[in-house]
């Protein structure tokens, strides 16, 4: 008896039905999905339905449910997870973290198992490059996002578990819809826009990523389904690591070609699409060649997004090579090809940029900007007058004067200013930012340095605005202090000493959240209390918020916590707390 949790998500579905051939299936169902679970489970030859939740003590069974079942399960592939890279950190913890915790205690209590095949993901290598082995899960990467944190920390726990338990971990490439029907079960993001293109009479150029070679490493849920089935039957497998996903991705080039000279010849209004030069050896599969395999041992693959280096699979495994197809004469695998391309121009919100066709100098994302940042790539520029960047502005920022005569409409700083800032070095990289998408300061300032003859600029041009709204902080400087304090009086200040210095004495009105206290995560330790006893403004996300305390390290970790409590202008003073009471005297 095989137990399977995720339903009623299409993979889940989809590995229950390749399962189902081979003994009783039971679906792990949460309530308000019991009646559409027990409708699936009634196409399956001997399968029946369990109300539960795996993010709960026992599944959320009923003790004599819990005591039956772990009595009588052989099998475990647990498929739940929650994908969503902009859900809160806590859901994320509950679902992807702490339900697998519970699905590995519910393993050991099973008396008669004999296997536990976990979906992970390839996104587990985070921010590494390079060749990645199936073997290999903690090498010092970080995260682009929380979602792929957590399934890093799952896959750890099922990795400890694995002298216990006889686990086999699967990490799938990015999960598309069938590769016949082109049915997928969440319709939404890129797949709405892709809908959107088809129905639509406007004409919408849609560029491929990069100069069109990029290459698009995505596997149908059927395929990963069946792969998957394989693998949790074969007992070579037990202990170790899989990656599922395309050998030989095509480029994003190849794929285009054939759907977009389909859907022109049908004269649909997505004919706008633009292909590049197509490769008219790319027939009508995702990739041009050998099928997508699977490995058996633990062997190197490709980077961490793009598996392209794998070694010849074990060829008892499936993979008949008509089961990945993209383009189709059905509108579901036209759907399925601009969602692929849609999602590897910008796989989240992080990695957006404003995208203007008539922009005069590049753009960079908030990842990118991060990732500038933490290497210290590029010199950072705030394109804002000194009182603006004096009260919030991006840390590592610097600023300089304006241009004499300009009128503030018309403001842009001083080039001469800056060549003296950077000793008139022009090629040095350049990142500026001002107020937003609808702000001209960087693009006036941009435009200016490119005809001075500076060699490398390029524009964080989502601003300050979408800075803070995707959970980063600002700095403020001791000058602004004084005006915030007098001329805001809805502020609230955070003092993150301890309760006893705290005491002795602070700032007017301050509020105390010792750093102490504050724990990294949503809705945990001090910060939880903070808000229940209104120490952070509850009744307003948008309230300035100013952080403080005997050290900048102190205070920016404190302030960057609270911006993940979803409160959307927080700064905090690099300086000591008795430079901030001097300031403000």
């Amino acid at each position: 008896m095989v137990l399977v949790t995720g339903f009623p998500k299409l993979l889940a579905r989809r590995v229950a039905d390749a399962l189902a051939p081979r003994g009783p299936v039971i679906l792990l169902a949460q309530e308000q999905h019991a009646d559409q679970a027990a409708d699936f489970a009634a196409t399956l030859p001997q399968a029946r339905v369990l109300t539960g939740d795996v993010a709960s003590m026992h599944l959320g069974l009923s003790t004599a449910e819990y005591r039956d079942l772990s009595s009588e399960c052989t099998e475990i592939v647990h498929a739940e997870e929650w994908s969503h890279v902009g859900a809160d950190q806590s859901t994320l913890e509950r679902v992807n973290i702490e339900g697998t915790r519970t699905v590995l205690e519910f393993a050991q209590d099973c008396r008669k198992l004999r296997r536990l095949t976990h979906f992970s993901t390839v996104f587990v290598s985070g921010d590494r490059v390079g060749v990645i082995a199936e073997d290999e899960l903690s090498a010092g990467q970080t995260f682009r996002n929380f979602y792929e944190q957590s399934k890093f920390e799952a896959e750890l726990l099922v990795r400890r578990a694995m002298g216990q338990i006889p686990c086999t971990v699967l990490r799938p490439a990015f999960i598309v819809g069938d590769s016949t029907t082109g049915e997928i079960d969440r319709f939404e993001g890129p797949y709405t826009v892709a809908a959107l293109l088809l129905s639509t009479r406007l004409q919408v150029p849609l560029p491929l990523p990069g100069d069109g070679v990029a290459p698009l490493n995505v596997v149908p849920v059927d395929f990963v389904a069946s792969a998957a089935a394989a693998i949790h039957h074969d007992p070579r497998a037990v202990g170790r690591t899989f990656h599922i996903v395309d050998p030989n991705p095509s480029s994003s080039r190849r794929v285009a070609a054939p759907p977009v000279s389909r859907v022109q010849a049908d004269g649909s209004p997505a004919e706008a699409a633009r292909a590049g030069e197509a490769d008219t050896g790319a027939a009508d599969g995702v990739r041009h060649g050998e099928p997508p395999q699977l490995l058996l041992q633990p062997q190197h693959a490709g980077g961490p997004r793009w598996h392209r280096n794998i070694l010849s699979a074990h060829r008892e495994l499936p993979g008949p090579a008509d089961r990945v197809r993209a383009a189709r004469a059905q509108q579901g695998g036209v759907i399925m090809f601009l969602a692929i391309l849609l999602l590897s121009a910008a796989t989240d919100v992080f990695t957006a940029t404003l995208a203007e066709p008539s922009a005069k100098t590049a753009e960079i994302s908030t990842q990118e900007l991060r990732e500038i940042l933490a290497g210290k790539s590029a010199t950072l520029l705030d394109a804002r007058p000194r009182a603006e960047y004096a009260v919030s502005h991006i840390p590592g920022a610097l600023n300089v004067a304006a241009k004499p005569g300009v009128a503030a409409s018309a403001y842009v700083s001083d080039v001469a200013e800056v060549g003296r800032l950077l000793q008139e070095r022009k090629d040095t990289a350049l990142v500026l930012y001002c107020n937003g998408p609808f702000c001209g300061k960087s693009k006036r300032l941009s435009e200016e340095l490119a005809s001075a003859g500076y060699t490398n600029v390029r524009r964080y041009q989502l601003g300050i605005p979408v800075w803070r709204a995707l959970g980063g902080v600002t700095q403020i400087e001791a000058d602004a202090l004084g005006r915030i304090m007098r001329d805001d009086r809805t502020a609230v200040f955070i003092d993150v000493r301890s309760a006893d210095e705290f005491a002795r004495g602070s700032v007017q009105g301050a509020r105390n959240i010792p750093r102490s206290l504050v724990l990294q995560g949503k809705d945990v330790g001090e910060l939880k209390k903070a808000k229940d006893d209104n120490r952070l403004p509850n009744t307003d996300h948008n309230t300035r918020i100013i952080v403080f305390g005997s050290s900048a390290d102190d205070a920016r970790f404190v302030a960057e916590q609270i911006a993940r409590e979803a409160f959307h202008n927080v700064s905090f003073f690099p300086g000591s707390t008795e430079e901030l009471q001097a300031a403000l005297r």
